[in-house]
Parts: structure tokens; sequence; C-alpha cells
């Protein structure tokens, strides 16, 4: 582009710029669906982080329970002989 500038090539010189134009919107573009997809890979995580914290959570509860039972002797999973 500045080549055709200093040679008054200025049509070439105008296509040369509205090229690099168009190669710079192109590459903000995919920038910004890049961003997008990142957040939204970012949100399935956390879902996903959600959902094996619930499962931890209800994991320890019944862990818990069966402990309580044990321990009082109601333990209905292992029954005394």
């Amino acid at each position: 582009m500045t080549k055709n500038i200093a040679l008054e090539k200025y049509t070439a010189a105008e296509k040369d710029a509205e090229g690099a134009f168009v190669t710079d919107l192109l590459v903000a573009a995919a920038a910004a669906v890049s961003a997008a997809a990142g957040a939204m890979e970012g949100a399935g995580a956390a879902a996903a982080i959600e959902m094996i914290d619930k499962s931890l959570s209800t994991y320890s509860d019944s862990v818990a329970k069966h402990a309580t039972r044990a321990a009082s002797g109601h333990d209905t999973a292992n029954p005394a002989p």
C-alpha cells in the first residue's frame, strides 16, 4: 500500500487499504466469537463444578447419616447378626 502511494498509484493503494481494513474486521470478529465461546465454555465448566459439589454434598450427607445410625445402633445397611 505504501509503495503504491509513493508511486502515485492511488487506486491500487485504495484497494490495498480496503483489503487491510476488511482483514482487520474479520480478525476482530473472530476474536469476538472466540471470546464468546470462551465465556460459554466457562459457564459450562461452572455448571459441571456445581453438579460435582452437589453430588459431593449428597454423598457427605449420606455418610453422616450412616455414621449417626451406626453410632446409635440402628445401622439398617449392616444389621447386627
